[in-house]
């Protein structure tokens, strides 16, 4: 058991690239979600007492608000979301904190952010707990 839990322990704190890496499983799921522009689906990968802190803009607390965010975004004209994992550290059994940085497509062009965001196993599945990004780019 004890092998076991820092085998799991192990597979969170390697390369970004690992295939059987339970969160980038779930960011692929993320990504396919927004992109298809489904603000309800996106939101289901968050926490019931998840916490959203969009630059400029006040903190957004739960699936409800979360899913009023992105449908909002989605209706902006955010469109299409390419995220790379920078670095994924395992604190425990059930957080993780995971680095990235994207690259959203809008109507007037492109806009790449950087994100921090904590993971927590919720019944058994990863799911955001914290998510904070910031504009590092705003484009065109």
């Amino acid at each position: 058991m004890r092998f076991c839990l820092l085998l799991c322990l192990a597979t969170l704190a390697t390369s970004a690239t690992a295939q059987d890496n339970p969160i980038l499983d779930r960011l692929n799921g993320f990504v396919t979600a927004y992109n298809d522009g489904d603000a309800r689906a996106v939101a289901a990968f968050y926490t019931e007492d998840a916490a959203l802190f969009p630059p400029a803009h006040p903190h957004l607390s739960g699936p409800e608000e979360i899913e009023g965010y992105y449908a909002d975004a989605f209706e902006a004209g955010a469109e299409t979301l390419r995220y790379t994992v920078l670095e994924i550290r395992g604190h425990g059994t059930d957080t993780a904190v995971e680095i990235g940085e994207a690259v959203t497509k809008t109507g007037d062009g492109e806009v790449r952010t950087r994100a921090m965001h904590v993971w927590r196993v919720v019944d058994e599945e990863w799911r955001l707990s914290r998510d904070m990004f910031n504009v590092i780019d705003p484009g065109d």
